[in-house]
C-alpha cells in the first residue's frame, strides 16, 4: 500500500480506470485475431484488431507510466518492454505512418513500402518487419495489469474519495 495525496490519487484512479479498459482492449483483440469470435463480411477485421491491439498495448503501457511516477513500478514497465521489444516501434510507426510511408520517419531502417501486409502466425503478428508475439504481449500485459492493481492507495477513504472497485481481467477469471 502506498501513501498518496489527492492529486496522487485522482492519477492513480485514472491510470487504474486505463489499464482496466486497457487489458480488456488486449484479451479482446487477441480473441478475435486468433478465430475466437468468427469474422463476418468485414474482411479488413484482423487489420483493425491489429490496430486496436497495439493502441490497447500501449495504453496499458501508459497507465503503468501514470502509476509510475507515484510508485515505482519501472522494473515491470522494463519487463513488459523487454516481452514486448516492437511494440513501440510499431506504435510509432502506426501513428506518425503519413511520415514513414514518404521515408521521412525517424527511424531510418523501416522501409517505406512495407505497410500493406500483415503476416498472422500461430501467436505472431508480423508488420513492417515487426514483431508481436501474442502469447507474450498476452503475459507480459496480465503482468503488467497486476502490478498496477498492487499499488493501492492505503489512505482513499481518508480524503473522502470511495474505495476503488478491484481491476478485473476477463482472462484473469473474474468476468
Amino acid at each position: 500500500m502506498v501513501q498518496m495525496n489527492e492529486r496522487e490519487l485522482a492519477v492513480y484512479e485514472d491510470a487504474r480506470n486505463m489499464a482496466n479498459i486497457a487489458i480488456w482492449g488486449v484479451e479482446l483483440q487477441i480473441k478475435r485475431l486468433f478465430g475466437e469470435n468468427e469474422i463476418d463480411e468485414f474482411v479488413l477485421q484482423p487489420v483493425v484488431d491489429f490496430h486496436f491491439l497495439v493502441t490497447s498495448l500501449n495504453r496499458l503501457r501508459q497507465a503503468a507510466g501514470m502509476v509510475s511516477k507515484i510508485s515505482d513500478i519501472s522494473s515491470n514497465i522494463n519487463k513488459f518492454d523487454l516481452q514486448i521489444p516492437d511494440l513501440r516501434t510499431i506504435r510509432n510507426i502506426l501513428e506518425h505512418i503519413d511520415e514513414y510511408r514518404v521515408g521521412k520517419g525517424r527511424n531510418k531502417t523501416v522501409p517505406k513500402d512495407c505497410f500493406q501486409t500483415i503476416l498472422f502466425g500461430k501467436n505472431s503478428i508480423n508488420w513492417a518487419g515487426y514483431e508481436i508475439n501474442t502469447s507474450e504481449a498476452l503475459k507480459a500485459s496480465q503482468e503488467l495489469f497486476a502490478t498496477i492493481h498492487k499499488v493501492s492507495p492505503n489512505n482513499a477513504i481518508a480524503h473522502g474519495l470511495p474505495k476503488a472497485a478491484p481491476l478485473r481481467s476477463a482472462t484473469l477469471g473474474n468476468r
